[in-house]
């Protein structure tokens, strides 16, 4: 019987016990290559050839092996395609998610977090979802959470000086200033104007009474278009709280020129007329200040307007300039009785005429507003003593002290 193909002729071989092969053995040709050079050499006692066992068992092994490889390949390719078809859903939701996420969308901010993060477990230097991680941090006020992603971002070229800012207001807004100055200082490097840096820099640098820093910062702004009152503004402040009071007026009165009607600049606009007056007063510029403040009430009838413009007619001294200075506080207390100032004003105004209840009946209404000026208790005390109330006198001299002493221990020097 003629062979019936290479393997069957090794295990019949194998199997057939003491029949003793043809002369020659078995041939070679009818083995796989594994077996062919242990077959050409030796045989067993029983007639088959060493190593076809072995031989039978290696073709096995490979044989298993191959299939291994095959199936590991087919795994891998399956848990490739997979991994891609993950990754690229996760930065495509983290992506849609943001775009689609107001600014105060917490639930979809945090989506484009969560998925942003999902793609960077795999990709952990993928500057897009870098970046849109850094955003979305920052908008949940993580500020110093977001800082590394900013700087993935920042080296694939990615990162906006917007970016760096809203980074900078929030770590100023958590009470980080330092960290928010070194931000800051690294966008003042790439753009020496930008107008947002430099005006919450010097806002930094106000707050830490580092005055000299703070003008150095409102000169650059002042001369960056569209800035200019923002600029002038800063200069204003800051020499205000140098006590250099004519810069400061003519830094106010800067601000009113590039914008009349107080619509650009940042500060609330009684607080700004505020300071306005306190400056002009103080270089003795009240009948500006009047000038001023009535061309402003002109728009706006406000309590603060004219508590201003009664300080601006007594600074005056003409002849009814109390009469004047007595109708802008009584028609700023029925405006805004809640207000302390005009009812302080009108007190001191009927003192120094020597009408004391009434001084006194208005300094209370005062003291109840706000307990914490300095001015209106000295002069209840003073009014008590006069009346002739010892005991509410020493009261308010007590409260006098009290008050001094907190500002010394708050009081500190700028440069």
């Amino acid at each position: 019987m003629g062979p019936a193909g290479p393997t069957l002729i090794i295990l019949g071989s194998a199997r057939s016990g003491p029949a003793a092969p043809e002369a020659g053995g078995i041939r070679g040709e009818t083995l796989p290559i594994e077996a062919r050079a242990v077959a050409s050499t030796t045989t067993t006692t029983n007639g088959s050839p060493a190593g076809v066992r072995p031989a039978r068992r290696r073709v096995r092994l490979r044989s298993w092996l191959a299939a291994a490889l095959r199936v590991a390949i087919l795994v891998g390719l399956s848990a490739f395609t997979a991994w891609t078809a993950t990754r690229s859903e996760a930065i495509l939701e983290a992506r849609s998610a943001f775009a689609g996420a107001r600014s105060n969308d917490r639930p979809a901010l945090r989506l484009a977090l969560r998925r942003s993060l999902d793609h960077l477990g795999r990709h952990p230097n993928d500057a897009e979802a870098a970046l849109i991680a850094g955003r979305c941090l920052t908008r949940l006020e993580f500020y110093r959470q977001a800082e590394p992603y900013f700087d993935i971002a920042e080296r694939a070229g990615l990162l906006t000086r917007a970016d760096l800012n809203d980074l900078a207001l929030g770590l100023t807004l958590s009470r980080q200033a330092e960290r928010a100055v070194a931000v800051y200082e690294r966008i003042l490097r790439q753009a020496p104007d930008d107008p947002d840096a430099l005006r919450r820099l010097g806002a930094i640098r106000y707050g830490q009474m580092r005055y000299e820093d703070a003008i150095a910062l409102g000169r650059r702004l002042a001369k960056v278009p569209g800035s200019e009152e923002s600029g002038q503004l800063l200069l204003g402040m800051t020499f205000g709280e140098k006590h250099q009071y004519a810069p400061a007026a003519a830094a106010y009165e800067e601000v009113l020129r590039l914008d009349p009607e107080l619509r650009r600049i940042s500060m609330p606009a009684d607080l700004f007329w505020s300071d306005l007056a306190t400056n002009f007063l103080q270089t003795g510029r009240g009948a500006d200040l009047r000038r001023y403040l009535e061309r402003a009430l002109e728009r706006d009838e406000g309590a603060v307007l004219l508590d201003l413009l009664g300080m601006a007619f007594e600074q005056e001294a003409e002849d009814d300039a109390d009469a004047d200075a007595e109708r802008c506080y009584r028609r700023a207390v029925d405006i805004d009785p809640t207000r302390a100032s005009p009812w302080k004003h009108l007190g001191l105004l009927l003192e120094r005429r020597n009408d004391l209840e009434k001084a006194l009946e208005y300094l209370d209404r005062s003291f109840g507003l706000e307990p914490n000026d300095i001015q209106t208790v000295e002069h209840l005390k003073l009014i008590h003593y006069r009346l002739g109330h010892p005991d509410k006198a020493r009261e308010f001299e007590e409260k006098a002290a009290e008050i001094r002493a907190k500002q010394k221990s708050t009081t500190g020097m700028g440069n």
